[in-house]
């Protein structure tokens, strides 16, 4: 895969269709997100395939829900992913879902529209 990830990708072809690696992305947090969660997605975990199309990558934070059973990070497998990427959930110590993957994805999906990554980003 000589892409790399989005980011990398971006700056090599900046004509990219961003709207499709977006929904590159959405569609493989849906397929997973049945009963997983990701837990770590960042802008440098969704690597490009040769033909264009965004994969997911980096599921060591990954959690398998099961039935019936509360899910949480605990200290020792806690998000170690970055601040902004982190939904509000996971920062106050809440019950997981697979929606807490939405957040992350939409801070991925700001940064790949617009080129820039927005915690550090001045208007």
């Amino acid at each position: 895969m000589d892409n790399r990830d989005v980011v990398w990708y971006l700056r090599q072809k900046p004509e990219a269709d961003r709207f499709q690696l977006i929904t590159d992305v959405a569609i493989g947090l849906e397929y997973h997100n049945i009963h997983i969660l990701h837990g770590g997605l960042q802008c440098n975990k969704i690597l490009v395939a040769n033909e264009g199309h965004a994969m997911l990558a980096g599921y060591g934070l990954s959690k398998l829900f099961k039935e019936d059973e509360p899910t949480f990070y605990t200290q020792s497998d806690g998000p170690v992913s970055e601040f902004r990427y982190q939904p509000p959930e996971v920062m106050d110590g809440q019950q997981l879902s697979t929606s807490s993957d939405i957040y992350p994805w939409a801070m991925c999906a700001l940064e790949i529209m617009t080129g820039h990554e927005w915690l550090f980003y001045r208007i």
